[in-house]
C-alpha cells in the first residue's frame, strides 16, 4: 500500500509540472502573438501608404495640366482607409518636365506613419 501512494504521488508531481510548462508556453505564444499583431498593423499601414502614393501618382500622370504649385488634398474614399491623408504639390515646372512631391500621412491611432516621396513627370 505504500508503494502505491509514492506511484500516485509522482504522478501528481508529473501532472504538476506538465501543467506549469503549458502555462508558461502559453505565455510566450500569447506574447508573441501580440507582437505579430503589431508587425501587422504596422505593414497594413505601409501598404496603405504605398497604395495612397500609388494613386496619387497615376492620377497625376493622367491630369498633369490640373497640378498646380499649392498643396491639393487627394480624395482617398476609393480606398476605404480611415485616416489617410495625401497631398501633392509641384516643386519645379518646366516645358518639358515637372517634379512633384506626394506626401500620404497616416493617421489611424494603431500605426501612425508618414511617407513622401519625389517623381518626375
Amino acid at each position: 500500500m505504500n508503494s502505491a501512494r509514492r506511484q500516485n504521488g509522482f504522478a501528481l508531481l508529473a501532472v504538476v509540472m506538465l501543467m506549469a510548462l503549458m502555462a508558461s508556453g502559453l505565455i510566450v505564444w500569447a506574447a508573441q502573438s501580440h507582437n505579430m499583431i503589431k508587425d501587422t498593423q504596422i505593414q497594413t499601414a505601409q501598404a496603405n501608404l504605398d497604395n495612397a502614393i500609388a494613386s496619387a501618382a497615376q492620377w497625376a500622370a493622367v491630369n498633369r495640366s490640373k497640378l498646380k504649385k499649392q498643396p491639393l488634398p487627394l480624395d482617398l474614399v476609393a480606398l476605404q482607409t480611415p485616416g489617410l491623408n495625401c497631398q501633392y504639390r509641384v516643386i519645379d515646372r518646366n516645358s518639358r518636365q515637372m517634379k512633384i512631391e506626394i506626401t500620404a500621412v497616416s493617421s489611424s491611432p494603431l500605426c501612425r506613419t508618414q511617407k513622401i516621396i519625389q517623381l518626375n513627370l
